[in-house]
């Protein structure tokens, strides 16, 4: 059987105050028949296609639904059409694994579907009658966590934004946000970059509690619009007399690579497969998190 590769993420959730917890959503959703299921979040038709509970976690599949898409292309022949009914669309499917206990979230990466922004939100909105709010926090590995709460003197702070793909919350976040909304009104940009630095002597430094405040508040903004943030970098050292190390707290994020995930005769991505390599990757991921 064909294989593929699939990229795992890790997020850490917070609710909001009067949130239903996530698991008492998970299960309405279960409850529902799968024609009840759909939301529209930012935009996008989100429908959830499967959700297990097994062994203490969550298992889902998301799908993205897309009106348009590819063709089906034969070494001997154009491109051709699909056969596609009438009420028939194209879906990207993404799955996730969610651990009530911890509050730790797992997902599947797919560039072209449901990304972790839109599972927070379709989660949310699912129960028209209990608005709730979830926030994915960008789980660093744990070295790189470890680094960063050794080097307490920041010298520099490198962040990258594409304006594009912020969400009013975002705008609204902080003042780099809101810096980065204006430049693309006022300047067309599609990307922007700003460093916050200090100069002068070895013990001139950031002040700690609005770089950890920024630093929160950016990593909360990856969590909801994966794509706005393109660049996170922190500069630092620990003592006045030390080398100033540079941490990429987006390249150095917790994240896993799983290859050999079967692909189905319908040349996809099979759901087993997909849930077998999160659970995987759970039970892997439990030490280092301290679970």
């Amino acid at each position: 059987m064909a294989a593929g590769n699939i990229k795992i993420h890790a997020f850490q959730v917070t609710a909001a105050e009067n949130s239903q917890p996530m698991e008492s959503v998970l299960a309405k959703i279960q409850g529902d028949p799968i024609d009840k299921r759909q939301r529209l979040v930012s935009q996008a038709d989100i429908r959830m296609d499967d959700v297990v509970s097994e062994d203490g976690v969550w298992l889902m599949d998301f799908v993205l639904e897309r009106f348009e898409g590819p063709g089906r292309v034969t070494p001997s022949a154009v491109t051709q059409d699909f056969n596609m009914g009438k009420d028939d669309r194209f879906g990207e499917e993404t799955a996730a694994l969610y651990d009530p206990k911890s509050g730790y979230f797992l997902c599947q990466y797919n560039h072209r579907g449901v990304k972790s922004g839109r599972m927070f939100g379709y989660l949310a909105e699912y129960d028209r009658g209990h608005a709730s709010s979830y926030e994915g926090n960008l789980v660093l590995d744990p070295k790189a966590k470890a680094k960063l709460a050794r080097m307490t003197l920041a010298r520099r702070l490198l962040v990258g934004i594409d304006p594009g793909a912020l969400s009013k919350k975002d705008r609204q976040a902080n003042l780099a946000m809101s810096f980065a909304a204006d430049a693309e009104s006022r300047f067309d940009a599609n990307h922007i970059e700003v460093t916050v630095a200090v100069r002068g002597g070895p013990s001139e430094r950031l002040q700690r509690n609005p770089v950890t405040q920024l630093l929160s508040s950016l990593r909360k903004i990856t969590g909801r619009s994966p794509d706005a943030v393109s660049k996170l970098k922190y500069y630092g050292k620990e003592s006045d007399d030390g080398g100033i190390e540079e941490i990429d707290l987006l390249g150095q994020r917790l994240k896993m690579t799983v290859p050999n995930v079967p692909i189905g005769q319908g040349r996809r991505l099979t759901r087993e497969g997909r849930y077998k390599a999160l659970r995987r990757v759970w039970q892997e991921w439990k030490p280092i998190l301290n679970i």
